[in-house]
């Protein structure tokens, strides 16, 4: 079938049809002028089923086109032919058209929704027909009855039993919706009573004259429906978005504001609808998200703010909001990075206290990333060997070859075993030169961060000077009981250090001691007595540090 033209498909449709009906005609059921009226709503019926566009769906509370046709079977031939022209046409709607392969499970699932609406019309019809009276007005509610039955029969369809048998949410609002369209199926009863009056009494050049205008009639419900259907998935993609939405008009009113976007903001859509951004969110008049609004009216050119924080009754929150000029005015998305930026921003934070407290330790931090051939070092890290205080990213000889000659050797094994895991932690005090020339003695402390079962490939730690903790542990442990200087032991053992520093180091640079005498100390101590000379010493001592 899906090899032959369109039309010729709708041609074999039609003439299986018309031989259905003839067959019926065959045993008894009915006359031959019957079955010729028959084979004319049948070709109507198909025709109108071919003709329609893609986009209208039988699943659709919508009236199909098609049920004109339905309804005239009904109204001439009864419930039971009437099913047959129902059948037909959502047969020839699913094989006519050549956008979409056959599927089956829709063509029965359609087959299923139009037959039990037709069958609803048809049995509430008959049942009315015998207890009904004569004429009008009881002939127009037994239509009324039967176009509501049809409209509800199709609404239950649509918003439950078919949700259900494709696992979807059942739409709570079908009687709703299948109240609404009511109308339109009264005026396609109606004008399916006029054609099977017409039908009826044999007045074939009347409907010849109308079917031009019908054709018309027709062709445009069509685009109706194919701009409902159109409308109905336009707000389904919108019911499934996760981003809020909203759509404002040129004079900057909003004129659409979905559910997502009411929940997030907590803005109900009677408050936001007609209304400015500013009235709806009071807290959006303090962004820069109503100026970006006026700027894409006024160039049509789409903007995206990365970052728009509100205060809003349930705690502070951040969008991200792109404004996009559309017809007749923008839609906003709004997309809530809220918990996406705290997350985001936690390490941050922690990277730049951990930063601070790095520049602010009075030891210096490393790192070691044997991998890159990267080492970084902390501003305190270089300022202890004389270099800018400003944290950098070198190379590992920025450390290396300032170590002691002696000391290279020892530094390079505690390295390796650790990172070899011989041993757990680097510990390691050793010689490093400084920019005068000299060399100070460091205690430098590391982790080798490793993955089971590999080798590691960096190692971090801290560098501490225990030259200068020596002496201070020295001063504090020898310190003068009356002035708290130190005393000659910590001076003569300094000293000697130095001394042994330049017999070591070749070329290294000169270094001077100076000596501080308080002259006439002893005419005070004779003349005053000990205790004024002991105040003098205690009022000088800072001034010597």
């Amino acid at each position: 079938m899906k090899l032959l033209p369109r039309h010729a498909r709708v041609g074999v449709i039609a003439l299986s049809a018309i031989t259905g009906a003839m067959g019926l005609y065959l045993v008894g059921w009915l006359s031959f002028r019957q079955v010729a009226e028959l084979s004319v709503v049948l070709v109507a019926g198909i025709l109108t089923s071919a003709a329609t566009p893609r986009s209208s769906s039988t699943d659709r509370v919508t009236m199909p086109p098609s049920f004109v046709t339905d309804f005239t079977a009904l109204l001439l031939f009864g419930p039971h032919v009437a099913l047959l022209v129902a059948a037909a046409g959502v047969v020839s709607h699913e094989i006519a058209d050549d956008g979409r392969p056959l599927a089956l499970r829709r063509l029965f699932l359609n087959l299923a929704a139009i037959l039990t609406a037709t069958q609803a019309a048809g049995s509430t019809y008959r049942i009315l027909d015998g207890v009904a009276g004569v004429g009008w007005p009881w002939q127009a509610f037994q239509v009324v009855a039967a176009v509501a039955a049809y409209a509800t029969a199709k609404g239950l369809f649509a918003g439950v039993i078919l949700p259900l048998t494709t696992k979807q949410p059942v739409n709570r609002l079908w009687a709703e919706r299948a109240l609404q369209s009511s109308p339109n199926y009264i005026v396609g009863a109606s004008l399916a009573l006029g054609i099977a009056a017409l039908i009826q009494h044999g007045m074939w050049d009347v409907l010849a004259l109308t079917s031009v205008p019908l054709y018309f009639a027709c062709r445009d419900y069509c685009a109706h429906v194919a701009r409902v259907e159109d409308e109905y998935r336009r707000l389904e993609v919108v019911a499934s978005l996760d981003e809020g939405m909203a759509v404002v008009d040129g004079e900057g009113c909003i004129t659409f504001w979905n559910d997502v976007l009411e929940r997030l903001v907590g803005c109900g859509r009677e408050r936001a609808l007609h209304s400015s951004l500013s009235a709806a969110v009071p807290a959006l008049a303090r962004t820069e998200l109503p100026r970006a609004v006026d700027d894409a009216l006024a160039t049509r050119r789409p903007h995206t703010l990365e970052q728009v924080s509100l205060s809003l009754a349930n705690g502070r929150l951040i969008f991200r909001v792109k404004v996009v000029p559309v017809s007749g005015g923008v839609t906003l998305l709004w997309q809530d990075i809220t918990e996406r930026t705290r997350t985001e921003a936690a390490p941050k934070r922690s990277e730049e206290r951990l930063a601070v407290g790095a520049e602010c330790a009075n030891d210096g931090f490393w790192e070691w990333d044997f991998a890159k051939e990267q080492f970084y070092m902390t501003g305190r890290w270089r300022a202890m060997v004389g270099l800018d205080p400003t944290a950098a990213t070198g190379r590992p000889e920025d450390w290396i070859h300032r170590v002691h000659p002696d000391d290279v050797a020892a530094l390079k094994a505690a390295l390796e075993a650790t990172l070899g895991g011989v041993t757990e932690r680097f510990e390691r005090e050793h010689r490093i030169r400084h920019e005068d020339g000299g060399y100070r003695r460091f205690l430098c402390r590391g982790l080798a961060v490793r993955a089971a079962g590999r080798r590691s490939t960096r190692i971090a730690g801290s560098l501490t000077e225990t030259d200068r903790a020596a002496s201070l542990d020295g001063a504090r442990g020898a310190a003068d009981a009356l002035t708290g200087l130190c005393n000659r032991a910590v001076f003569v053992e300094g000293l000697g250090r130095r001394l042994d520093d330049r017999a070591t180091r070749r070329g290294a640079s000169g270094f001077a001691v100076l000596y501080l005498d308080l002259d006439r100390f002893k005419v005070v101590n004779d003349s005053l007595g000990h205790m004024v000379g002991d105040e003098l010493l205690v009022s000088v001592a800072p001034r010597s540090e």
